[in-house]
């Protein structure tokens, strides 16, 4: 898989006069790298849905760079690679009740690669940490795994897919001194995929929709000082 690397500069009108402490905070950027766990919601953790994901807890990580605009926003842009693995468990009890005992499933990963870019509003919640929200959008380069059905001497194989899509973000936290945060970030997308599955019976395609929605909870380390 690809990955693109998107950059983005902005020029900034003049600013109104602070003290020199205050200028300096304010005008430097901030390039930070990212970790946390993604916790997927709606359809994508679900099991008995339509359009059940069958998605666990998984990991994220990531790079972001913060472009203030003033004392209170900045522009915030996002890079995210997030891993879910699929419950296999749950996966298993449904085909077994349709198809009896022998049926086995195995899966690989659902991967969601975000890139986003948005606003972000800063306020003083204390003498050493601030809160700060952002509202971010951009695109999901999402990744459906293979899944491979096993049915006593039958089997089938659904072929990985990838799909490109409108994505948004919401979150929120704490920030500590200029180079940590602490907070979570809601994101959801809704990809549709074109799946080829093949077995002994022939092979079939088709578009599946798979709504991706996540809770990311993260922290932030800044690479500046």
């Amino acid at each position: 898989m690809k990955v693109y690397a998107f950059i983005i500069i902005f020029v900034l009108l003049p600013l109104p006069a602070y003290s020199q402490e205050e200028f300096e905070v304010i005008q430097k950027n901030q390039f930070s790298i990212l970790g946390g766990l993604s916790l997927p919601t709606g359809d994508f953790g679900e099991t008995n849905t339509q359009k059940a994901g069958f998605a666990k807890t998984g990991f994220g990580i990531g790079l972001e760079l913060d472009v203030p605009v003033d004392e209170s926003f900045s522009v915030v842009t996002s890079g995210l690679f997030l891993s879910n693995p699929i419950d296999e468990s749950a996966m298993n009890t449904l085909f077994q009740n349709a198809f009896g005992s022998s049926a086995n499933v195995q899966t690989e990963s659902f991967t969601s690669i975000f890139a986003l870019s948005g606003i972000q509003f800063i306020g003083r919640s204390s003498s050493t940490s601030k809160l700060f929200l952002h509202a971010q959008g951009g695109l999901l380069i999402g990744t459906l795994p293979e899944i491979t059905l096993t049915i006593g001497s039958a089997q089938s194989t659904q072929a990985s897919a990838t799909a490109t899509t409108f994505a948004f973000a919401v979150g929120g936290g704490l920030m500590f001194g200029d180079r940590f945060k602490v907070g979570a970030k809601y994101l959801s997308a809704k990809p549709k995929y074109d799946v080829t599955a093949s077995g002994t019976g022939g092979t079939a395609g088709g578009t599946v929709e798979q709504p991706t929605s996540m809770v990311l909870i993260f922290i932030t380390i800044g690479l500046s000082n």
